[in-house]
């Protein structure tokens, strides 16, 4: 296999696996959440990945959703330790 169809196969993969995480529906309804604001740019890059996928299950809420999940997911450790930090400083 040459060095370009390795990373074209690579490259289909890391879409599979982008798509996978990212672009499906969210587990939970839009409207039980809250309303944020966005960058416009960010927007617009998100918007112009849900067109390119297809998909017509994956929302601008869902995306977001998802992708903070896997944030919280990944972080969970940091996250947890900052908490930890916040909780022991007194108000006082």
């Amino acid at each position: 296999m040459s060095k370009n169809e390795s990373e074209y196969v690579i490259m289909k993969a890391l879409k599979k696996i982008y798509c996978s995480r990212f672009l499906k529906k969210a587990n939970v309804r839009s409207n039980s959440g809250k309303m944020v604001c966005i960058r416009e740019e960010y927007h617009r890059r998100i918007q112009r990945i849900l067109n390119a996928s297809g998909n017509d299950k994956a929302t601008l809420f869902s995306y977001i959703d998802n992708v903070m999940t896997e944030h919280f997911s990944t972080y969970k450790k940091a996250i947890d330790v900052l908490d930890e930090e916040y909780k022991e400083q007194s108000i006082f």
